[in-house]
């Protein structure tokens, strides 16, 4: 298991969101970059709004996505943290 998904983070609140049909797309107001995300990095994102667990991601992923298998769960929310990271989608929080 990732170390990431012990870990709790927070969404970036400045980020303008557009929803659309299959995602939402993330606008940064201060660089003018624009991320898309896939209906699964949508919905963790979301989720991170409020902060959260890594593996609380995990747990909504399975609750919400019949036929997930938990290290298929941990991988992509593990994969998701560490992309959203890097763009500065998130950060960690206490």
């Amino acid at each position: 298991m990732s170390d990431l998904l012990n870990k709790r983070f927070k969404a970036d609140g400045s980020l303008i969101r557009s929803e659309e049909a299959d995602g939402c797309l993330l606008y940064n107001p201060v660089n003018g970059e624009i991320r898309a995300l896939n209906e699964t990095g949508a919905h963790l994102f979301s989720l991170l709004l409020n902060g959260g667990t890594g593996l609380e991601l995990v747990e909504s992923l399975l609750a919400e996505f019949e036929g997930v298998e938990r290290a298929d769960a941990e991988a992509d929310v593990s994969e998701f943290l560490k992309a959203a990271l890097h763009f500065g989608l998130i950060c960690e929080s206490q």
